[in-house]
């Protein structure tokens, strides 16, 4: 080894400077990133919890869902460059038909809802106001399905 160059990592530091800044120093006089990010009006880390736990909204997949964060209308107003909406603009999708609407974008979002009979929007917010019971969450899941279902029947009929 050269002699400019010592054995102990430390001494790298030391001699060389680190000029990276010190994270936990900084961040000393913060709260850790789940409460920072929950201190967001409409944020809930306990909403996300039972929205995870709800069955896929379109296929019915029971498990633990993705939460959606929807991405349009009231919900686009709330977003800012590198965040998504609050989590009161969230909806149970299973990870295949959640991959489903992210492929399609933001702009053809809304449109993927209605093609399967629902109003998201709507749904968010009633899940947002039920939030805290997780069965008033099945009830309005159920609720809005019959109301999708019956949507998708009269489209069919002539």
């Amino acid at each position: 080894m050269s002699r400019d160059w010592p054995q102990d990592p430390t001494m790298v530091l030391k001699r060389y400077g680190n000029f990276k800044p010190d994270r936990f120093a900084e961040s000393a006089g913060r709260q850790p990133w789940a409460n920072r990010r929950e201190k967001r009006e409409g944020n809930s880390n306990r909403h996300l919890f039972l929205v995870k736990s709800l069955p896929c909204l379109i296929c019915g997949v029971v498990g633990p869902s993705d939460p959606h964060h929807l991405r349009h209308d009231l919900a686009a107003k709330e977003r800012g460059v590198g965040q998504k909406a609050t989590d009161r603009w969230t909806l149970p999708l299973c990870r295949n038909c959640h991959g489903d609407v992210h492929a399609l974008g933001s702009r053809r979002e809304r449109e993927w809802f209605e093609d399967h009979g629902y109003q998201a929007l709507a749904l968010a917010d009633a899940l947002w106001v039920n939030s805290g019971d997780l069965s008033r969450l099945h009830r309005v899941l159920l609720a809005h399905k019959l109301a999708a279902s019956r949507e998708l029947l009269m489209r069919r009929k002539p």
